[in-house]
This record gives C-alpha cells, sequence and structure tokens, in this order.
C-alpha cells in the first residue's frame, strides 16, 4: 500500500510505502508512479477541515506474468 500527502490542488507529495508488496522492485515502481500521473481531481472541502494537506492511501496492484517465449 502507498500513501502521500496531498495539498488543496490536487498534488501529492511525500509518497511513502505504508505495506510493502514483498518485492522492491514492485515497491520502487509504485513510489515512481504516483509523482508523475498528478495532478489529481483536488479533495473535497470537507477532507481538508483540519489543515491544507490531507494524507490518502493510494492502493496499488501489480501482477508479474511470465511470457512465454
Amino acid at each position: 500500500m502507498l500513501s502521500a500527502s496531498m495539498d488543496r490542488e490536487g498534488r501529492p507529495f511525500t509518497p511513502r510505502i505504508s505495506r510493502s508488496s514483498g518485492s522492491p522492485l514492485l515497491d520502487a515502481a509504485a513510489l515512481s508512479a504516483v509523482l508523475p500521473a498528478a495532478p489529481y481531481p483536488a479533495p473535497p472541502d470537507s477532507l481538508l477541515e483540519h489543515g491544507a494537506v490531507i494524507s490518502l492511501p493510494f492502493p496499488m496492484r501489480y501482477e508479474i506474468r511470465r511470457f512465454r517465449h
């Protein structure tokens, strides 16, 4: 599971692995996918009542398949 903080404009920052997949390669791929995909939709104001930044989970699912040649 990946987590990141997000500002009012939907810009994520400080992505981190909150629960490892068990594969350093897949964890690194998940981390590298979050920032280039920004900006995300702005979070609703109701989620930002206590500040200008929220922390959100980014669930990702990866599969490793072996291809036959």
